[in-house]
């Protein structure tokens, strides 16, 4: 199995830069060639999240979208990490065996996929080249064989997937917004929203600090209510249980089953790690910064992410509590491998 490797958005640019030979990535050429030549020999990976999607569709200039597209394509090969709400239903399953052994046979976790779809909702998509018997025997006479159809078949999905994480021209997003309702700000919008009601608790404890003593039963309690309410009822269901049945075990229970989940675990870490320094205004960069966490530390190899949100883990356990490497700097993957 290759190495995973999760990279932060802010290093994908910086490897983009080494990559047009722009001068502020001349630092990052050594490791830039480093990771080609790992990859190449088929021992490293680096998996895009869908936070990467949104977070590359909100670059307004599309040449600085195609060198970033480039180089994320090359190192992922378009593997792709789910989100959250693909990963968290069998998460959920793991923790009730856990804590009451059923259901005796509970859903395995599968972080990896390929594809945008994938990260998104944990399908995988790829084109496939269909017609009538004797078209396809044609074709494969034309072509070289039923394994060229297959390779062909892998090139197309390829170039529909770099077009995907590219984006559309700037020319077109016009007639995609009108005919198609294309409107990737939206996920933007969704991460301050959600910042903003982080901030309305960090405001809420800064008028009354002696909540901060409960913090991590409060920040459990809003995630467990917000994100894993509905995924926990129907895995209720599976064991003869009801969620009626669950909140009678007190909050305590409660607070360590959701540190059960991996992915609610480091989100829950993250919150907490912030929520402490209450003069710090949350932005929607740490939404994207802890959603693309969640799934990289527990199932990533390694994790390069940006200084603030690294002190925030490390400091919180998550290198040891996952066996993960978590680094600031993507040079320090020079050597790791």
């Amino acid at each position: 199995m290759p190495v995973s490797i999760y990279l932060d958005q802010s290093h994908w640019i910086h490897l983009a830069q080494a990559h047009t030979s722009h001068k502020n990535g001349e630092r990052y050429k050594e490791v830039y060639q480093y990771l080609l030549e790992w990859r190449a020999a088929g021992k490293i990976v680096c998996p895009l999240s869908l936070t990467h999607y949104m977070e590359l569709y909100a670059t307004g200039s599309y040449r600085q979208r195609t060198d970033v597209a480039t180089v994320m394509s090359t190192l992922s090969g378009f593997r792709t990490i789910a989100s959250t709400s693909v990963l968290r239903r069998a998460e959920i399953e793991q923790a009730l065996n856990k804590r009451f052994g059923k259901p005796e046979e509970p859903m395995q976790p599968q972080p990896f996929g390929f594809g945008v779809m994938y990260a998104a909702n944990g399908t995988n998509r790829m084109m496939k080249i269909r017609g009538k018997g004797s078209s396809m025997e044609s074709l494969a006479t034309t072509v070289g064989g039923v394994e060229k159809i297959k390779e062909l078949e892998h090139e197309f999905t390829a170039m529909a997937e770099f077009e995907v994480l590219r984006g559309p021209h700037e020319s077109k997003v016009q007639e995609l917004r009108d005919k198609y309702g294309y409107a990737p700000e939206e996920a933007e919008e969704v991460a301050r929203k959600r910042a903003a009601q982080e901030e309305e608790l960090a405001q809420h404890l800064i008028a009354d600090p002696s909540r901060k003593r409960n913090l991590d039963n409060i920040v459990t309690a809003r995630y467990l209510s917000w994100e894993l309410m509905d995924p926990l009822m129907l895995a209720l269901t599976k064991i003869g249980m009801n969620i009626l049945d669950f909140l009678d075990l007190g909050h305590e229970f409660i607070t360590q089953f959701v540190h059960d989940i991996p992915t609610a675990d480091v989100l829950v870490a993250f919150t907490k790690a912030n929520l402490k320094n209450l003069n710090r205004t949350w932005k929607k960069n740490d939404i994207h910064d802890m959603d693309a966490l969640a799934v990289a530390i527990p199932y990533c190899n390694v994790v390069v992410t940006e200084k603030h949100a690294y002190t925030q883990m490390f400091n919180a356990g998550m290198e040891q509590k996952y066996d993960t490497k978590l680094f600031r700097n993507v040079e320090d993957l020079l050597g790791v491998i």
